[in-house]
């Protein structure tokens, strides 16, 4: 019997599949102008402008849950009209939308709309707003989550190689059933730049989330700087120089807030963060010292090219936001396992540490060395649902070590047993959705139990360097200007590295 957890992620599953299919089958059918249940939008609940301020866009609930954020505007006879001149924003706004995919801290988007785009609800508006009514009530561990989760989905989209560019608490929105769980969802991608896609709608942050002495073009400096503007106001309650949470009362008030922000940015004078809780990284953003941990890119694994192509392109056809549905469809559990072996040394980790940046997830690493089955499958059960597993070294169990190849194994075990880490990978208790990367030095002293179909989905050989992987690893580093492939071959074989080259295999 599948554990509750378990359950409701598929009862999830199924829910967003059909809600997919529901208006994959509405909108999207041969005349997209057609009449459908939403088209009068006369009919429909309009929601206050003031819950999305600095908005242009008008949003109506057509269903509870879901908004339809409407390129329309109203007239003074209260009539309902198309706007003009920002349908290139709502078509930037799809297009990263659906780049992004689903992730948990991003908004979810639903699907076109002909007037629109149509949207997850958060349950508590926005974050400017929920700091208002309710900052003197937010624990501090709240602010804490909140400051982390701003961080992540800043991280993803740019791993996605997407430019908010107009990053403010406004476009945080904050949603849960009980107040301790509320989370951050990040929205309002109309104004986002992203070269891959050719997009760019050359906006700019406003006054406190931007530096003067920047550039005045979308980077992703200019969104390092406004994260921290938006670290700030999350856990100090208000914008930077600012002690008010709520609107401006005149436009005056405004125009001298921006006035004397811009000049303090401009000037290199920042807030006081001494004893704030992240306080070097908000200085940091501001200043421009801070930078994102350092990870592996898809270039710095040194594999075959066709090796290497294929077990990315695997995993990505894995994580693609379609695969949930074809995988409730077809009654399968969503979970894709890989074994990477060879000897040791060979950079078996690489992969996975570059799979996680490309894709934008966390990497949590089990060391199968200082745990029980007990302690392992308590840390299993706090992880999130989308993230990659890493146990590494697991020949070291001792029984996964079939009794012809006893002698061969690592001549140090786990206190964690098979059965253990079994459960714990696909178990009772197990969440579907994550990526399972094992790696071992012995892979003949793995039961069969370990790899078998459906556990391992494909299995990776690490064999010793090639030439053409040693130059790669060892010449590339070294070369401190353009040249020529042969030329940096030639340069490598003749200095330090050629005795490497010499021995490796060809």
């Amino acid at each position: 019997m599948r554990s509750l957890s378990n359950l409701w992620c598929l009862l999830r599953s199924w829910r967003n599949y059909f809600i997919l299919k529901l208006y994959n089958l509405v909108f999207r059918n041969n005349d997209r102008s057609a009449e459908t249940p939403f088209a009068s939008l006369a009919e429909l609940e309009r929601l206050p402008a003031a819950a999305f301020p600095g908005s242009t866009a008008i949003f109506f609930r057509p269903r509870r849950g879901i908004i339809l954020k409407a390129a329309v505007k109203i007239g003074e006879d209260q009539a309902i009209g198309k706007r003009q001149n920002v349908d290139s924003y709502f078509s930037i706004e799809e297009q990263v939308l659906r780049r992004l995919g689903p992730h948990p801290r991003i908004i979810r988007f639903l699907g076109p709309h002909p007037s629109g785009l149509l949207l997850v609800e958060a349950s508590h508006g926005n974050l400017q707003c929920y700091l208002h009514e309710h900052n003197a009530s937010i624990p501090f561990c709240l602010r804490q989550k909140w400051f982390i989760q701003a961080v992540e989905s800043i991280a993803f989209i740019h791993s996605r190689g997407v430019i908010h560019s107009d990053l403010r608490p406004e476009n945080f929105l904050v949603h849960g059933t009980a107040p301790i769980s509320f989370d951050l969802w990040l929205c309002d991608f109309g104004g986002s730049t992203c070269e891959e896609l050719a997009l760019s709608a050359k906006k700019l942050p406003d006054s406190g989330f931007f530096n003067p002495k920047l550039p005045w073009e979308p980077t992703f400096a200019v969104d390092i700087f406004s994260l921290g503007s938006v670290l700030y106001a999350i856990v100090k309650g208000h914008w930077p120089f600012r002690t008010g949470t709520g609107p401006f009362t005149s436009i005056e008030e405004m125009e001298e807030y921006e006035a004397s922000v811009d000049a303090c940015f401009a000037s290199g004078t920042f807030p006081s963060v001494e004893g704030l809780f992240g306080g070097d990284i908000v200085l940091g953003c501001w200043d421009g010292t801070f930078n994102w941990r350092a990870q592996k890119r898809t270039n710095t694994v040194i594999l075959p090219d066709d090796v290497k192509n294929d077990f990315f392109d695997d995993l990505a056809e894995y994580l693609d936001p379609d695969a949930v549905a074809w995988y409730v469809e077809h009654g399968q559990l969503y979970s894709r396992g890989y074994l990477l072996y060879g000897e040791p040394g060979t950079g078996k980790t690489s992969p996975s540490l570059a799979a996680a940046r490309k894709f934008g997830l966390d990497v949590y690493a089990m060391n199968l060395f200082k745990v029980n089955d007990a302690t392992l499958q308590k840390l299993m059960s706090k992880l999130p649902t989308r993230c990659v597993l890493l146990p590494e070294d697991i020949d070291a169990i001792e029984s996964t070590k079939s009794r012809e190849n006893s002698d061969a194994g690592s001549s140090t075990s786990s206190s964690v047993t098979l059965s253990g880490l079994l459960n714990a990978i696909d178990g009772v208790g197990s969440v579907e959705g994550r990526v399972l990367i094992m790696t071992t030095n012995h892979v003949d002293c793995l039961e069969p139990a370990v790899i078998r179909p459906g556990r391992v989905d494909k299995m990776v050989e690490f064999g010793l360097a090639s030439r053409r992987c040693c130059w790669r690893c060892s010449g590339t580093p070294i070369c401190h200007y353009p040249a020529r492939p042969k030329e940096q071959e030639a340069r490598a074989e003749t200095g330090p590295e050629a005795k490497m080259l010499r021995t490796c295999r060809n």
